[in-house]
């Protein structure tokens, strides 16, 4: 977990503070292949989602375990942070080197579950907003634009060569 985490470019001391962020591993019970042995242990990072799921990723793997859902990282509401995934949360974090941002902080684990989430945005003064730099993440910040106030599209400003923030970041870490 470390190492995929390091490859990342996510530090130990974040994930390690985060309440959200778990490691889950299992042995494969079964012998049906040499290249998945029989008590071979395997790893996946665990974030936990508001229904009480958990978004498992590894270097091949990546999947949801019980429900998807939105991760909420509650805070003042008068301002929040919206991302598409976990990494880029935890990029974010890196990136502006504190263990947790001011207001509150929404994961959407999909862009799909954009439309979960825009009755909480009405109140707010300001939206930050870190999607992916792709035709979804443009959509869903079109979604959010038009229908809210002081909305920053800070994909745009601090990674706008870069599908998402952690592949920004990875290749800062890449260059130092």
């Amino acid at each position: 977990t470390r190492l995929y985490l390091n490859n990342r470019a996510i530090p130990e001391f974040i994930w390690r503070n985060c309440e959200f962020l778990f490691e889950y591993t299992y042995r494969n019970p079964k012998p049906n292949q040499k290249s998945f042995p029989t008590g071979h242990q395997y790893y996946n990072l665990a974030w936990k989602n508001d229904k009480g799921g958990y978004e498992l990723r590894n270097n091949n793997f990546k999947s949801c375990l019980l429900h998807k859902d939105i991760t909420t990282i509650p805070g003042d509401t008068s301002e929040f942070n919206l991302f598409e995934g976990f990494f880029d949360y935890l990029s974010a974090l890196v990136y502006y080197q504190i263990k947790r941002l001011p207001g509150t902080s929404i994961v959407l684990n999909s862009v799909a579950l954009l439309d979960h989430i825009l009755p909480a945005l009405k109140n707010a003064n300001n939206i930050n907003v870190y999607l992916d730099n792709d035709s979804a993440g443009e959509k869903a910040f079109s979604a959010i634009d038009g229908n809210y106030k002081r909305v920053v599209n800070q994909s745009k400003k601090i990674y706008p060569k870069f599908n998402d923030f952690n592949d920004f970041l990875v290749s800062t870490k890449r260059k130092h």
